[in-house]
């Protein structure tokens, strides 16, 4: 017997010969081998990002099932649109078996969740604003972190490695 060659999913053919020795005839049919797509399930990686910021890479796992030999899965993901604040699902785009027809794609979402930034100009004055309106002549001392270490925020004040730190006198109205 012989079979046409492919490992991908699909018919081929089977070839069968008769076989004979003295004492029997046996009559062979051909026949078809047939490979079906490999079920798996695929699972998009929950991610989040800070609103205003670039999204992250959309990223997978095989959950259930394996790929087999080299194989690899092409195609891209992609989310629900929107770039507020707020939970946005992440779908199979073309993440699908036109891509990958050897296997069978069970695909589960994932989710971008968008949080919402600090806006540090909006704390920074609010903090300048209730210094001013405090009576006492003690110093005001902010400190927060920051994906910036250093640079000026507006009202000139001074982002440093340790924080923002401005002090202020009693007279300070916040409106630099």
């Amino acid at each position: 017997m012989t079979r046409e060659a492919g490992n991908n999913v699909g018919n081929y053919a089977i070839s069968a010969a008769d076989l004979a020795n003295g004492n029997y005839v046996v009559s062979a049919e051909n026949g078809t081998l047939s490979i079906d797509p490999r079920p798996i399930t695929v699972a998009a990686d929950d991610q989040q990002k800070i609103y205003g910021d670039a999204d992250p890479a959309l990223t997978w796992q095989v959950t259930d099932g394996n790929l087999v030999g080299d194989d690899s899965l092409t195609g891209n993901l992609t989310r629900e649109t929107g770039d507020n604040v707020g939970n946005y699902a992440i779908q199979q785009g073309s993440f699908d078996e036109g891509q990958d027809p050897n296997y069978a794609i069970n695909f589960l979402n994932g989710e971008l969740v968008i949080i919402p930034g600090i806006n540090m100009s909006a704390v920074i004055n609010q903090t300048l604003r209730d210094a001013s309106s405090n009576e006492q002549e003690t110093p005001l001392s902010f400190a927060s972190t920051s994906t910036r270490s250093t640079g000026t925020l507006p009202g000139g004040i001074a982002i440093m490695d340790g924080g923002i730190n401005t002090d202020l006198d009693d007279d300070a109205e916040g409106d630099n």
